[in-house]
């Protein structure tokens, strides 16, 4: 077998890239039906004929067992998440040449991005410029710069796609550069194909906004990591070994229950404050805790609690001052403590969200921030 021109290969890669951003702006289209299918048909093919070392060990296979397994759970885990959320159509086609047609766009680039991957960081282990190098540029073979391009404009937009695709996708480039790095088979190969064959399979998908979908997908890659570690853990020394495994599990147990608060499973809810109309119990900048509660409590609310409730998209936090009767129905007429005048509108049983419990002074800055930027005028 001849050996791979491996400067070649990262030349080639950066080159595409600016090929990439080209097409992408002025042409979308061409480039995901066909230009970026043939040229990773090409690549990979190249990688699969001059690589020798693709054998599958004895002691790689079970890795790659438990690349499948973990794929799979997670897989299951985000079906899970339409029971809770709600499920939406699924954009893309499931008749037979559609599916075949998008296989054929979206998994063979898959493949031939993870096999550059795999082949550049197998050949420069120790060379972490390299390693970085084609981290940077794999990373941003995968962004939508058509989509930046349309939504450049609008700011909401532009942190919303951010959070929800640019920063998974950094984490996950850099995920995938670890396990690269300290296996000998591509295994993010495996996790990449096996995710992306979901969205294509799956009639239905999870019904997800944009910031559970960008923490759902930073989770899963530190809890693939975590996972990864652990497992990886059994070829150190056994003192080593009792310490990362004990690190990974505690590791673990928090981001599992970091994703079950995210995803409302537990009874206790937190939000920020953005204003100051609750002032002297707290303040904008402020975070309250609340809980939820059943109907029936919600139905037998008292005078002076303070409620958490949605009105025209917006939570707010009032105190409850009046209760009243609506067709047998019971509504809650609310008032903030620093207020002059009661909420204009009556908040239904179905509006409140919970009850506040307490409050942290200053941790929802970052969301007060974030929102007065982007109501700016």
């Amino acid at each position: 077998m001849k050996e791979i021109k491996l400067k070649g290969i990262i030349l080639i890669t950066f080159l595409y890239l600016i090929t990439t951003i080209i097409l992408l702006i002025y042409n979308a289209k061409l480039y995901t039906n066909f230009i970026n299918p043939l040229y990773f048909t090409i690549i990979s093919t190249y990688l699969l004929y001059y690589k020798n070392n693709f054998i599958v060990k004895v002691t790689q296979k079970k890795y790659i067992f438990y690349t499948i397994i973990i794929s799979i759970i997670f897989s299951i885990l985000y079906f899970y998440l339409g029971f809770i959320f709600g499920f939406t159509k699924s954009p893309f086609s499931h008749k037979f040449i559609k599916i075949i047609t998008n296989i054929i766009k979206y998994i063979i680039p898959i493949i031939g991005i993870e096999l550059t991957r795999f082949t550049v960081i197998n050949k420069n282990r120790n060379n972490k410029l390299v390693i970085i190098f084609i981290s940077i540029i794999l990373t941003l073979l995968e962004i939508k710069y058509n989509v930046l391009i349309d939504i450049n404009l609008h700011n909401k937009l532009l942190f919303k796609y951010i959070c929800s695709n640019i920063i998974p996708l950094i984490f996950k480039n850099v995920l995938f550069t670890y396990i690269n790095q300290i296996s000998f088979y591509p295994l993010s190969l495996v996790f990449r194909i096996i995710d992306k064959l979901l969205i294509l399979l799956l009639p239905i998908i999870p019904s997800l906004n944009w910031f559970i979908t960008g923490s759902i997908k930073i989770i899963k890659i530190l809890i693939i990591y975590i996972t990864f570690n652990f497992q990886s853990s059994n070829i150190i020394k056994r003192k080593e070994n009792y310490y990362v495994k004990k690190k990974c599990t505690l590791t673990l147990f928090l981001t599992i229950m970091l994703v079950c608060f995210m995803l409302g499973m537990f009874k206790y809810q937190i939000i920020a404050i953005l204003s100051n109309s609750m002032d002297p119990i707290f303040n904008k900048a402020d975070a309250v805790i609340y809980k939820k509660v059943d109907t029936q409590e919600l139905n037998d609310l008292k005078v002076n609690t303070i409620i958490v409730y949605k009105i025209d998209d917006k939570l707010i936090v009032h105190r409850i001052i009046k209760k009243v009767y609506t067709n047998n129905q019971v509504e809650y007429v609310t008032k903030g403590d620093a207020n002059n005048k009661e909420d204009y509108k009556k908040v239904k049983v179905n509006q409140i969200q919970g009850i506040y419990v307490f409050h942290i002074k200053y941790l929802g800055y970052p969301s007060v921030l974030l929102n007065e930027y982007f109501n700016y005028k």
